[in-house]
């Protein structure tokens, strides 16, 4: 599986990422919804479907959101 570095962390760092990581291509900054599922296309098309495993994915945040900085204790 090839990697590609791309978003605002790799424009943000790409001075330090680039020699750390020789030869890794970049792609635009916010890949299209277009290019993410043609990306997946292949993998997508050879996997089995599971839809208990499917509806488990829950999503795992690294930073908290906007809302919780400004609001921590919620809404005044």
């Amino acid at each position: 599986m090839e990697a590609v570095g791309f978003g605002e962390g790799w424009t943000a760092y790409r001075a330090v990422l680039e020699p750390a990581l020789p030869g890794l291509p970049a792609a635009p900054e916010t890949p299209t919804g277009d290019a993410v599922g043609r990306l997946a296309a292949a993998r997508l098309a050879r996997a089995a479907f599971d839809d208990q495993a499917l509806f488990a994915l829950e999503p795992h945040y690294v930073r908290p959101s906007e809302a919780e900085v400004k609001f921590p204790k919620g809404l005044p």
